[in-house]
């Protein structure tokens, strides 16, 4: 599913049973002229599950029995869902994740397309956690901003790590970035990468502080100078 079997555009994406949400490197929203609002409100999935429900029950009646295992797995996650946002109001929640985002309130009413690079990026932030994922995949969500914008993002995105009143355990997130103090501020294990091979893995201080291979050592290098 992420090597190219689907184009990810961000937004969720289900592996399993989990829910995966993901940000690409750069936002790029559909429908520029709608507005903030608009937006986020799409993003609720009530009527999503709802409907995917609907489609379950009918699959039932004419799938061979070999299927019925899977398909009543995947109704009982829907449930599980529709169970947490029937609970508390979808709109309650969507506010509390502005609120989580530093999202203000005028903003509502803005077309997307006035939004700056760092506001983008946070609106689709809340986006992805309506979905109430199990995981977020982050994937170098900087790379197009301004350094500005990069200090603002980073600090959203550790915001929610951390966690908040309303998600005291924090967001469990897979991070790709090449900013490497946000990285060892951020990370509970840092997985350093080189070609797509993994050259080692560690807690952040071990990995920045006591680097184990030479190519780690090398990379780490390039983000110290020297008079």
């Amino acid at each position: 599913m992420l090597r190219g079997e689907i184009a990810l555009d961000g937004g969720t994406l289900s592996v399993g049973r989990a829910r995966v949400g993901y940000l690409p490197q750069e936002i790029v929203f559909d429908h520029e002229n709608e507005t903030v609002w608009e937006y986020l409100s799409a993003g609720r999935p009530l009527q999503k599950i709802k409907t995917e429900l609907e489609e379950i029950y009918q699959q039932l009646e004419t799938a061979p029995e070999a299927e019925h295992e899977r398909l009543l797995e995947r109704m009982a996650y829907l449930q599980e869902q529709l169970d947490y946002f029937d609970q508390y109001e979808a709109d309650d929640i969507l506010l509390s994740l502005m609120e989580e985002m530093k999202i203000d309130a005028d903003l509502l009413d803005r077309p997307l397309i006035e939004l700056s690079g760092g506001q983008k990026q946070r609106v689709a932030i809340v986006r992805s956690l309506i979905m109430n994922p199990d995981i977020m995949l982050l994937d170098e969500i900087t790379a197009a901003l301004d350094p500005e914008m990069v200090h603002e993002v980073l600090n959203v995105v550790l915001d929610l790590a951390k966690g908040s009143e309303t998600n005291s355990g924090g967001t469990t997130m897979m991070i790709v970035t090449h900013e490497m103090a946000f990285a060892e501020a951020v990370a509970d294990r840092v997985v350093f990468l080189d070609g797509g091979v993994i050259v080692e893995e560690d807690t952040p201080q071990e990995f920045f502080h006591h680097p184990k291979t030479e190519r780690a050592q090398r990379f780490l290098q390039t983000f110290t100078y020297s008079r």
